[in-house]
């Protein structure tokens, strides 16, 4: 890790390859859209202060979540590192609905 078979990009004619690449791209794109959404919140820490600490938490998690995944490569597998990255993932999905959730309602509690 981050490499796989020694290139950043694999042959995608297998499917095991494939499918991990996969994985690693769509992490890719929600770690852009956590950080996004991190930062948004950040921005209106003032006014919505409980909004800032989920999304933070959610970013906290997935920084978390790229060293377990890491841990998953190094390790080749073992069941502690695959659980607790597919644990870490539940911990996101859940920062991240919160955080939908406490921003959906006002600032004022309405």
């Amino acid at each position: 890790w981050p490499l796989m078979n020694g290139r950043l990009v694999p042959g995608l004619s297998e499917l095991r390859p494939a499918l991990h690449f996969a994985h690693r791209a769509l992490a890719a794109v929600v770690f852009v859209l956590v950080a996004w959404l991190a930062l948004r919140a950040w921005r209106g820490r003032r006014t919505r202060p409980a909004t800032a600490v989920l999304a933070l938490a959610a970013a906290g998690l997935f920084a978390a979540q790229i060293l377990i995944g890491a841990a998953n490569v190094w390790s080749r597998l073992v069941p502690a590192a695959v659980t607790a990255h597919v644990s870490v993932a539940a911990l996101i999905w859940g920062a991240v609905v919160a955080t939908a959730a406490v921003a959906r309602v006002g600032p004022d509690g309405a």
